[in-house]
């Protein structure tokens, strides 16, 4: 029979027992989210965090803007230069319609395509009425009378021109007229010129220049306004105040007031 066990071994009563501690299980708490939606989640969650630091490397140093995965999604710089040019072409179309706003009615361009025509009569020169307001009926007789023929005064031409071209073409003949009720007008007949912003019909102590240097020298001396141009075209009259004295001026012109410059003009003599 075998004996008792013996003492135990040296190195098994030096070496201590070491036993597995013991495991404590908590219950936990089942999560108010599936998997599923948690995956989710996180994914939203990580790609607002990729698209911050997308926005601040391109506001930082212009470099372009990258995707979910990170891969590059143009060219550096080009966000920000299609900003640049977005914001100059609205500055330049702001600019645009400023300047138009302003130059459209100091220049009036489109009156350079338009006609005025102004047809008038040669002053105390209107055809006699051959109507009667009598109800008589006329006598007949055998021997007719011979009608007196009425001799109507005419007006009394003092001054002639012709006018020339200055900034604009112009054509036509230019008269200083003396009517039979004492008053003067200026008659223009046959006149061609463009239309054109503020134009006016001056009487002046200027020599009339051909060319350029003929242009704006007609307001550098005396000069006399007898109204706003009628009519690019046609035959005009512009009465002449009793006070104007014709020796005080040797011409006339087509005077441009907004930009001060001769139309045309002639000379008076």
């Amino acid at each position: 029979m075998p004996g008792p066990p013996g003492p135990p071994d040296s190195d098994a009563a030096a070496t201590p027992h070491r036993s597995r501690p013991a495991v404590r299980l908590t219950p936990v708490r089942p999560p108010d989210e599936t998997g599923a939606e948690v995956i989710e989640h996180l994914f939203e969650h990580w790609k607002r965090i990729v698209a911050r630091r997308q926005s601040s490397t391109a506001r930082n140093s212009g470099a372009s803007p990258r995707d979910v995965a990170g891969r590059q999604t143009g060219k550096p710089g080009t966000e920000g230069r299609t900003m640049r040019r977005r914001a100059a072409g609205i500055t330049a179309a702001a600019v645009a319609i400023a300047v138009a706003a302003v130059a459209l009615p100091l220049f009036q361009p489109w009156r350079l395509l338009t006609d005025t025509v102004v047809d008038e009569a040669l002053p105390g020169t209107a055809p006699i009425s051959m109507t009667s307001s009598s109800t008589t009926p006329p006598t007949v007789s055998a021997h007719a009378a011979k009608p007196t023929p009425v001799v109507k005064p005419r007006p009394k031409v003092l001054l002639t021109g012709k006018l020339i071209t200055h900034e604009h073409r112009t054509s036509g003949t230019v008269a200083v007229l003396a009517l039979p009720d004492g008053s003067r007008v200026l008659r223009i007949e046959n006149l061609d010129t463009s239309d054109g912003p503020d134009l006016k019909v001056w009487l002046s102590d200027a020599e009339v220049v051909a060319g350029r240097a003929g242009w704006h020298i007609f307001d550098d001396g005396a000069y006399r306004s007898l109204g706003s141009l009628k009519g690019n075209h046609g035959n005009q009259n512009y009465p002449i105040p009793a006070e104007v004295k014709l020796g005080d001026f040797r011409s006339m012109v087509i005077w441009c007031d907004r930009f001060n410059v001769s139309f045309g003009a002639a000379t008076l003599a």
